[in-house]
C-alpha cells in the first residue's frame, strides 16, 4: 500500500516491509499492479518494482471501474489510450477534462470493450471540458449547447454509430445508459437503443444487477423512488 516518509510516497507490505523506496512526490494505486506517481507537475505508471512503466507527461489516468487491458490517460488535454506497457494504442483525440488531478475513476475508460468519450464538434476549437460542465450535462445543460458531442467506441478507436444523446453513461456489462430529449435508453454493445418507461427519468443511475445479468435497480428522480425492470433475453 502507498504510505508516507519524510514527505516523499513508497509502498509498503502488510508487514510494513518497504516495497518501492520512498522517492516520489505522490503516489496512487491504479490498479492491475500499478500505480499513478506524480513527477514533477505531471504523472506517469510505475509498476510494484518502482519502475516506470510509461513516462511522467500526463495530467491525470481514468481508473476503470471493471477490468480492460486499455488504460485511459490525458495529455494536453486530450484522452487517449494506453496498452499495460504504456504503448499508445488509440491516439489522443478525445475531449478530457480541465486541469491535472492525477486519477479520476470511471470516465472514458473501456467495459466490454467499448468507452464512452467526447469529441469537439466538426470546426470547433479542441478545449478540455470542466468537471462542473460534465456533471451539468443531461441536466441542466444539454450537450447541443455545447462544443462537444457524445461519442462511442471500441479497442480500435472506431467510433460506433449511435444517435446524438444528451448524456451517454459508461458501459457496464453490455449496456449503457443514454438520455435524449428527457428520455432514456438503454444502449447494447452495438450502440442500438432500447427505450426505457417515460417513468425512467433518471437525475442519476445507480444500478444493480443480478448474478445472471437480468434485473436491474435504477434509481430516478421522481420523488427519489427506486424501480426495477428485467432485460429481455
Amino acid at each position: 500500500m502507498p504510505a508516507r516518509k519524510d514527505g516523499k510516497w513508497g509502498i509498503i507490505d502488510r508487514n510494513g516491509e518497504v516495497v518501492i523506496d520512498f522517492r516520489f512526490e505522490r503516489l496512487r494505486i491504479f490498479g492491475n499492479g500499478l500505480f499513478v506517481a506524480l513527477y514533477g507537475e505531471l504523472y506517469g505508471l510505475v509498476d510494484i518494482n518502482g519502475e516506470w512503466i510509461t513516462e511522467a507527461v500526463y495530467e491525470r489516468f481514468f481508473r476503470p471501474h471493471s477490468p480492460s487491458h486499455l488504460i485511459a490517460a490525458q495529455k494536453d488535454g486530450k484522452v487517449g489510450y494506453l496498452d499495460e506497457n504504456g504503448n499508445v494504442v488509440i491516439g489522443f483525440r478525445f475531449a478530457g477534462l480541465e486541469g491535472r488531478a492525477g486519477i479520476h475513476a470511471g470516465l472514458f475508460t473501456f467495459s466490454d470493450g467499448r468507452a464512452t468519450v467526447l469529441l469537439p464538434r466538426d470546426g470547433t476549437t479542441f478545449l478540455p471540458i470542466s468537471a462542473q460542465q460534465l456533471l451539468a450535462l443531461g441536466t441542466e445543460v444539454r450537450i447541443a449547447d455545447t462544443i462537444y458531442e457524445w461519442a462511442v467506441i471500441n479497442e480500435s478507436g472506431d467510433i460506433i454509430p449511435t444517435e446524438q444523446y444528451d448524456r451517454i453513461f459508461p458501459y457496464r456489462d453490455g449496456i449503457a445508459f443514454a438520455a435524449r430529449d428527457n428520455r432514456w435508453f438503454m444502449l447494447d454493445i452495438e450502440g442500438k437503443e432500447y427505450p426505457l418507461p417515460p417513468e425512467f427519468v433518471f437525475s442519476e443511475v445507480m444500478v444493480v444487477r443480478s448474478d445472471d445479468g437480468r434485473i436491474l435497480r435504477a434509481y430516478f428522480d421522481r420523488e427519489q423512488r427506486t424501480g426495477y425492470f428485467r432485460v429481455r433475453d
